[in-house]
């Protein structure tokens, strides 16, 4: 008897080479939504320190060119700061609320999907 031209599960058969396929696809689609998971949380945590810093920075400066323009006093200066950090934390933590509320959001919409034939349950 001769051998048969494909075996079950053989790589180089129709059905194996689109299952082979398929799998490929699916981690390749894994690996961008890693990736632009990895991008997403860079993003905030340059908007982050972006938020606590600009606003004392940006105060300070002020005070300090209002202390030379009107020859005011240091008060001004540590004013400036108390105000700038109080402001720059206050921004920080609207900004982690919004992005607590929107990861929940995508977490009940996740959970409300039903699961698909070829989804795994990876958490």
């Amino acid at each position: 008897m001769g051998c048969p031209d494909h075996f079950p599960g053989d790589p180089h058969s129709g059905r194996g080479a689109a299952a082979r396929r398929r799998k490929q696809s699916m981690e390749r689609k894994s690996r961008a939504r890693e990736w632009a998971d990895v991008l997403s949380r860079l993003g905030l945590i340059t908007q982050l320190g972006l938020t606590l810093v600009t606003p004392p920075l940006l105060l300070v400066l002020g005070a300090q060119w209002l202390m030379r323009r009107f020859a005011l006093g240091d008060w001004l200066l540590l004013a400036a700061i108390v105000v700038g950090v109080l402001s720059g934390l206050s921004g920080a933590l609207s900004l982690i609320r919004a992005e607590l509320a929107r990861d929940r959001r995508a977490e009940k919409k996740r959970d409300s999907r039903p699961p698909h034939a070829g989804d795994s349950n990876e958490t």
